[in-house]
């Protein structure tokens, strides 16, 4: 379950620093709190720092997760997710868990928990909105190990952001 929440804080985090050149000034500070809902929901609530001088907004958020060809489930925000303006607090996130194949599922999570990521991957949509600006991005298919990439760190129990 750590890489299901390191998936969809990083889709939260793209959508908040994807929005033009205040982006330089949010980061993604780490994990306040992860609440699993059994199979059908997760609670997760991350702390950004919002150094712009722009509400940033995530409207609509949607995670595909793929085992080689069969899609096995997917993660659909629940409620919008805001960050403040120029303040570092946590965000609560709320997201609705379906799975098509719960055998599957548990495959992937077994995978997942051995660092095993070949044949895993994930889409992903989401809808932004930062000041005037908003923005619409998706992306299909993505091998997991190159997603969960972005949040090497040298203590694999701090996840941070790096540069995108």
């Amino acid at each position: 379950m750590r890489a299901l929440t390191k998936i969809l804080l990083l889709l939260l985090t793209l959508t908040m620093v994807s929005c033009g050149g205040a982006a330089k000034k949010i980061q993604f500070k780490g994990i306040d709190s992860f609440k699993l809902h059994g199979w059908s929901g997760v609670d997760v609530s991350l702390i950004i720092d919002n150094g712009s001088s722009h509400k940033i907004t995530l409207s609509e958020a949607n995670v595909l997760f793929y085992l080689e060809e069969s899609c096995v489930g997917e993660a659909t925000l629940v409620q919008k997710a805001v960050a403040p303006q120029r303040t570092a607090t946590a965000i609560p996130t709320r997201w609705k868990i379906r799975l098509a194949d719960p055998i599957a599922a548990l495959m992937v999570t077994n995978k997942i928990a051995r660092k095993e990521y070949d044949g895993l991957y994930i889409s992903f949509t989401a809808k932004a909105k930062m000041g005037w600006l908003k923005r619409k991005f998706s992306q299909e298919r993505i091998p997991l190990s190159n997603f969960l990439r972005i949040f090497e760190s040298p203590n694999s129990q701090d996840v941070r952001r790096n540069d995108f």
